[in-house]
């Protein structure tokens, strides 16, 4: 049985505006790559928590606790490989505390038993609407718009001198442009992509959608 959860609808301008918020707040929107862990810790206080196999365990990277004390993580993310991958899922959790707090903290999960018992039960477009949500503000957050433009520029400028013109390429200057930036923000070559396209920088024919990082 589901649980009545209904998952409120948000609009991109509150996303985007969110987003800026929390790294104004955080003096973080002028430094890139953003710090999520420093804010995580230093800023908001929470707990980082390694987990043996919790991606094995519960097919899911990490979980943020019902009374946003800590963050559990799969153990693997702390090797270097998976940078990206632990930056985003960080980002993931918290814009789940600045978009669903009222959610979490009606529920119990405080280990990864509750978070899959609790995630199982819910509806499944509720559950897309709320790991949607969380995917899009992560990327914001990591990837600011503003930054984003104005690296973009750069790689541009730098495509033109070499005469070459991005929107002649479509994918392949998508490609090269998000594997060019994506160690700038510390984050997938996908997420940059995303960002991209849903910033019209790079525009492709589709909506673009942003799914939890895969691994590498």
């Amino acid at each position: 049985m589901s649980h009545a959860i209904h998952v409120t609808f948000v609009p991109q301008r509150y996303l985007r505006s969110t987003a800026a918020e929390f790294l104004e707040a955080h003096k973080a929107h002028a430094t890139i790559p953003v710090d999520i862990e420093r804010i995580v810790e230093f800023d908001l206080g929470l707990d980082i928590i390694p987990i043996p196999g919790l991606q094995r365990l519960c097919r899911t990277d990490a979980f943020i606790s019902s009374d946003f004390g800590s963050i559990s993580v799969d153990d693997e993310l702390f090797e270097p490989r998976f940078q990206s991958r632990y930056r985003f899922s960080l980002a993931h959790e918290i814009a789940h505390l600045l978009l669903h707090r009222d959610i979490f903290v009606s529920r119990s999960i405080r280990s990864a038993e509750e978070y899959v018992a609790f995630f199982a039960s819910m509806d499944p477009v509720e559950y897309d609407q709320l790991e949607w949500q969380a995917n899009e503000l992560a990327g914001l957050v990591l990837v600011p718009p503003s930054a984003l433009a104005e690296r973009f520029l750069k790689v541009k400028r730098w495509a033109e001198e070499r005469g070459a013109s991005l929107e002649k390429y479509g994918e392949s200057a998508l490609y090269v442009v998000a594997n060019r930036l994506k160690d700038d923000f510390k984050v997938s070559r996908q997420v940059v992509e995303f960002r991209l396209q849903k910033d019209k920088l790079i525009t492709l024919s589709g909506a673009p959608r942003m799914r939890r990082e895969a691994r590498h």
